[in-house]
């Protein structure tokens, strides 16, 4: 079920949820305790926030603060899938500026790492259909090569015997009725 890219990314989320809680209840305690004993001298500040947090159930710092524990959680824990992804994509921008020679790396069983096996599949096929195309040009030009050579021969004869029939340089007719 965790080679699906879906359920890694539904998998990601909760645990980012689960680890910003968790996270949260550790440092609460600690940092109140530091936020109780230094910023006595701002009480009137302090009671603002107080009011806040009546209000709404949480301060506003409290809530930037479960932001970015949860944005630099998503950010740690998707940082293996987003680097398939990255390599994928240079792969194919290696690949579509005429580098061939280029395997992506699968690194995962789940619908990325499927992707890159055919992308690399693609590539191998389209080397292989090159390496025939090139094969089938070679084959052309030596056949072409080989008639062009098999007609010239017997031709440079007929036109030489032709010559000398023309130039009269036979010496009776038995030589002409040769040339002929």
């Amino acid at each position: 079920i965790f080679n699906k890219l879906q359920w890694k990314i539904v998998t990601l989320f909760f645990l980012s949820v689960a680890l910003t809680f968790a996270t949260l209840m550790i440092v609460k305690p600690i940092l109140q305790a530091v936020y109780d004993d230094h910023f006595k001298a701002l009480y009137p500040f302090v009671e603002a926030i107080i009011r806040v947090n009546r209000i709404f159930g949480f301060s506003v710092w409290q809530a930037v603060v479960v932001i970015m524990l949860f944005i630099f959680y998503c950010m740690i824990l998707s940082w293996g899938t987003t680097r398939n992804l990255t390599n994928i994509i240079r792969g194919v921008q290696r690949m579509s500026s005429g580098n061939t020679n280029v395997q992506i790396p699968v690194r995962s069983k789940d619908e990325l790492g499927l992707l890159a096996g055919q992308i690399n599949a693609l590539v191998s096929q389209l080397e292989a259909s090159r390496e025939e195309e090139r094969l089938a040009t070679q084959a052309k030009n030596d056949l072409i090569t080989n008639v062009s050579h098999d007609l010239r021969t017997p031709l440079t004869s007929i036109i030489g015997y032709l010559r000398l029939i023309e130039e009269d340089k036979y010496k009776d007719e038995v030589e002409l009725r040769y040339y002929v």
